[in-house]
């Protein structure tokens, strides 16, 4: 058994405008009234960059509907989302999209002028992979809109399940600094 006294690590805060808030939606769209993803970029994408998490299945949906959409998963040249308010060549804000949690992770969106509107329609797979896919757009005092699209639980429960399944394993043998993270191995 493995206790884990680190738990800390999963109650991410975020500094936005001065104020440390844990980073949540600024509007949702759920049930029959809610418009497709293709359709919600295109009406935000006129006045900002648009930042999308989503499935690989509305990843490919997405681009077949917009044809400029920026693939987090394949970039090479990470320059480019330190300007993301650069307009593309049709007069359109640029779109940003992840299928992948590890393209959310570690990469800082930057619209300081302008802000960016953040779309999640997808579940992330643990409480802190959603704090910190959620604090991608918004850091160093940008504005975010962050918008929930569909009826998905913020948290896959099957997916959290199997990274502290990881986690615990990797704990017990032995793959895991036990003073560094604070774990106790044993009843």
């Amino acid at each position: 058994m493995v206790k884990m006294m680190g738990y800390w690590a999963y109650k991410y805060k975020v500094v936005e405008r001065g104020v440390e808030i844990e980073p949540d939606y600024s509007e949702r769209f759920e049930g029959a009234g809610a418009p497709s993803l293709a359709d919600l970029v295109l009406a935000r994408r006129s006045k900002n960059p648009v930042l999308v998490f989503c499935s690989p299945a509305g990843l490919v949906d997405l681009t077949e509907q917009l044809t400029s959409v920026i693939h987090l998963d394949q970039l090479d040249d990470y320059r480019v989302l330190q300007d993301c308010e650069a307009k593309e060549d049709d007069g359109e804000y640029k779109v940003f999209a992840a299928a992948e949690e590890s393209s959310m992770r570690g990469l800082d969106f930057r619209a300081p002028r302008l802000g960016m509107v953040l779309i999640v329609n997808a579940a992330f797979s643990s409480p802190r992979d959603r704090s910190q896919g959620l604090s991608r757009a918004g850091r160093f005092s940008d504005r975010c809109h962050r918008v929930k699209l569909g009826p998905l639980p913020d948290v896959d429960k099957d997916k959290s399940t199997t990274v502290w399944k990881r986690l615990l394993k990797m704990a017990e043998d032995g793959m895991l600094n036990k003073d560094k993270y604070k774990m106790k191995i044993g009843p």
